[in-house]
């Protein structure tokens, strides 16, 4: 099968700046000697806190990057003081170190399929015929034109129903 015209997508991939390690999230001009952990937050879940100074969010791979942070470091890499409490990791770190930026894989407008483009089938051994989501888009139109066998000779077009719409939760 393939599409009938390109695709756009509806959102950015990613949704949020996100954590790339698990480690601690940090603004790497912060000059503190040590920086107190203010909660810890896991792919899935949103950050609550923002790092300021003196302060840093403990983050999972794949966690959203709470604001006032600019770069993680990985925890392996982080020396712990006492229980909550981590030398402060940031000499001469980079800011955007481990960090995937919003949009960095496509961003929203872009065309993410390009009309022609033919589609892998999702499920195939197991009767299905479904398509993955691209980029948030709910339906895809498809030209059934292109297929050869036991098909019509007729074009038309078939929306790809069911996909479901995003749903990032914040």
């Amino acid at each position: 099968m393939r599409l009938a015209e390109s695709v756009a997508s509806a959102v950015d991939s990613p949704p949020f700046d996100k954590s790339m390690v698990d480690g601690y999230a940090i603004d790497v001009s912060d000059p503190s000697p040590t920086l107190r952990e203010l909660e810890l937050v896991t792919a899935g879940s949103v950050p609550h806190e923002t790092v300021v100074p003196g302060a840093t969010v403990r983050v999972m791979t794949g966690a959203p990057i709470p604001d006032g942070a600019d770069a993680v470091v990985k925890w392996e890499d982080c020396q712990l003081l006492a229980e909550g409490e981590i030398r402060n990791p940031a000499r001469g770190l980079k800011s955007g170190s481990c960090v995937i930026r919003r949009g960095s894989s496509f961003s929203a407008g872009q065309v993410v399929l390009e009309a022609g483009k033919r589609l892998p089938e999702v499920g195939k051994r197991n009767g299905g015929s479904g398509y993955a989501p691209v980029g948030g888009v709910p339906n895809i139109y498809t030209s059934s034109a292109v297929r050869t066998q036991r098909m019509d000779d007729v074009a038309r077009e078939a929306p790809l129903t069911g996909l479901g719409a995003p749903s990032w939760g914040w």
